[in-house]
């Protein structure tokens, strides 16, 4: 099976355990970030936690704000080019993948 992650956008809506436990700060923004490093990019695209940390900001349902389009359709992100670490390593077809996937109905 082949995974577009084009049309699929799964994995970049905060997972369904994290929101009913009002977690938002589901992917992190660190140093090494091109996004972090970029002031104006960072502050338009993350919010600052109490502790310091660094996270995407993420509209009311859970999505990533960088994240354009419809998630099992088509989308895009708004950011590629400066996407945190964390998004570069999520491979397609991996579990966390999968488990993304199963959240939306997609196969």
């Amino acid at each position: 099976m082949a995974f577009d992650c084009q049309v699929c956008g799964a994995c970049c809506r905060n997972p369904r355990h994290n929101r009913a436990h009002g977690i938002q700060d589901y992917v992190d923004v660190v140093p090494s970030d091109r996004l972090f490093q970029r002031r104006g990019l960072r502050d338009r695209w993350t919010f600052r936690a109490p502790e310091g940390t660094h996270h995407m900001r993420l509209r009311d349902d859970g999505r990533c704000v960088a994240l354009d389009g419809t998630i099992g359709r088509f989308v895009s992100c708004g950011i590629y080019a400066q996407r945190p670490e964390v998004c570069r390593k999520l491979e397609p077809g991996t579990p966390q993948c999968r488990e993304a996937r199963a959240e939306h109905g997609l196969s």
